[in-house]
């Protein structure tokens, strides 16, 4: 009798086994890409001479990645970035004279991380002229005066001026002599009254000064010389800084001679 031959199922059914146990059971994944990407920040607006700073967002997968960072300035007049490689990288705006019209600035941002490099990302900064300067108003106090023991004084500022055509606000105080009442030290036109010199006594000498101001300044103080006399003072003597009366005989005389002419009329002159 000759015996059956049987497959030896056993034994292939333990290699299949082996064979899984050695490859770990499972399937091993390939390797996940690293993806990277930036934002260069928002748009930013300054003014002529300001300090400016850079503002980055990367984003990477797997998150937690090493990240470097290039910088380059597109467009615009050149400035010096405080490094091409921060991720916050800060310069100064150029200085823009006033009435010049504004600069845009266009800087360009691409990072990377392990393998993977983000497209480019651009910020525009746009930089305004320095404002104008403004010229500080000037305070015009009138000229000197010479006035009688008494008598109404009125102080004139309407000579003050401000250069951008503001209105302007006054403001009047004494600053020495014989102390006065002013009246509307808030007005280009203040009054007071001069005060009583006794017959015989020196002149008294009075010193206002003004200031005047417009919205976003003041001028610096003028003054003026106000010189109270006597009633019975002959001549008041000329307020300081009068010049000397003219020469009653000039040289050479003026075209006429003397000053005297002879006119005659008639039919035959």
């Amino acid at each position: 009798m000759q015996r059956s031959v049987r497959e030896p199922r056993v034994h292939t059914a333990v290699c299949i086994l082996a064979l899984a146990l050695a490859c770990g059971g499972k399937s091993t994944p390939a390797p996940a890409t690293a993806t990277i990407q930036a934002e260069a920040g928002p748009d930013q607006a300054v003014v002529s001479g300001a300090l400016v700073t850079l503002g980055a967002t990367v984003t990477t997968n797997p998150a937690g990645l090493a990240v470097s960072y290039a910088w380059s300035q597109v467009s615009g007049t050149a400035v010096t970035l405080s490094s091409t490689a921060e991720k916050n990288p800060t310069f100064t705006a150029p200085a823009l004279p006033s009435g010049q019209r504004p600069s845009a600035l266009v800087f360009s941002l691409v990072a990377s991380a392990s393998t993977a490099t983000s497209a480019a990302s651009s910020v525009t900064v746009t930089v305004s002229p320095a404002p104008a300067q403004h010229a500080d108003p000037v305070a015009n106090a009138g000229a000197d005066q010479a006035v009688t023991s008494g008598a109404a004084v009125t102080l004139d500022g309407r000579g003050s001026v401000d250069p951008q055509g503001a209105p302007l606000t006054f403001a009047w105080t004494q600053s020495s002599g014989a102390a006065v009442a002013l009246t509307g030290a808030g007005t280009s036109q203040p009054a007071f009254t001069a005060p009583t010199v006794a017959d015989g006594s020196p002149a008294v000498t009075l010193v206002f000064s003004l200031v005047v101001s417009d919205s976003l300044a003041s001028s610096a103080p003028a003054s003026v010389i106000v010189t109270v006399n006597s009633l019975s003072t002959a001549s008041f003597p000329p307020p300081p800084g009068t010049p000397p009366p003219a020469s009653p005989t000039p040289t050479p005389l003026p075209v006429g001679g003397n000053g005297s002419n002879r006119f005659e009329m008639g039919a035959a002159q």
